[in-house]
């Protein structure tokens, strides 16, 4: 009996260590879908993967508790310890595969990620990409640089529905995640474009004289929302 006991014991701290591991896959792969790619923002600040952990673990961490010990204790007449296990690890085993399924279908990519985020397609000549990864201070805030044309610059800033602002009476004076190897004379006739809407949330476009070095952002607290500021001009 003591032996039958160990036994059962063991195999249910592999069953337990197998479902922990997967949920550890399924934060991972949520984590990294949230992000522009390998190369682009995908390696997630340890902060942003620890609180994505941590909500999976609220989240699905009862339920799976109860899933196992249900399981486990409800088919242990008529099931094998493997049947038990497979019944067992099915639910995160299925989210797992769901999550690695839309990653290898759609992975993550720059063009997909701006889009999202800026509701237009990232220029089809842009070069040099850069991004700024996700955050848990500011998780909404996101930067782009890249170097392209002045044409398809034009094109974006219409497809974004920017409006340009009078650089003379406000100067750049912003800090920028992206584009450090810029030199800072390239941004002395810097062109600057933003759109806001209701919700406070800005979209800029930072061009440089030529309009070829572009910096898109988007900030969620770039202004106050409507309902603080009734007299604020807002685009959406």
């Amino acid at each position: 009996m003591t032996i039958e006991t160990t036994t059962n014991r063991l195999k249910y701290r592999w069953v337990v260590t197998i479902a922990s591991v997967l949920l550890i896959g399924v934060t991972f792969c949520w984590s990294a879908r949230r992000g522009a790619g390998l190369g682009y923002g995908s390696a997630m600040d340890a902060g942003i993967w620890a609180v994505d952990w941590a909500m999976f673990s609220l989240l699905f961490g009862m339920f799976l508790a109860i899933w196992l010990v249900g399981s486990w204790a409800l088919l242990k007449f008529g099931f094998s310890w493997r049947g038990r296990t497979w019944v067992a690890i099915l639910p995160t085993l299925g989210f797992f595969l769901f999550q690695s399924a839309t990653i290898l279908i759609e992975p993550p990519s720059p063009q997909s990620y701006f889009e999202e985020r800026f509701g237009a397609k990232l220029p089809a000549d842009a070069r040099s990409v850069e991004v700024t990864r996700p955050r848990m201070t500011d998780p909404g805030y996101v930067e782009f640089a890249f170097e392209g044309s002045k044409e398809s610059t034009l094109h974006l800033i219409e497809a974004i529905r920017l409006e340009p602002v009078d650089m003379e009476s406000k100067p750049l004076g912003a800090y920028f995640r992206v584009g450090h190897d810029w030199q800072a004379d390239q941004w002395e006739e810097a062109k600057k474009y933003t759109k806001i809407n209701r919700s406070g949330t800005g979209y800029l476009l930072i061009s440089d004289r030529d309009m070829k070095r572009i910096i898109v952002v988007r900030d969620p607290l770039y202004a106050k929302s409507e309902a603080d500021n009734p007299m604020g001009k807002f685009s959406e």
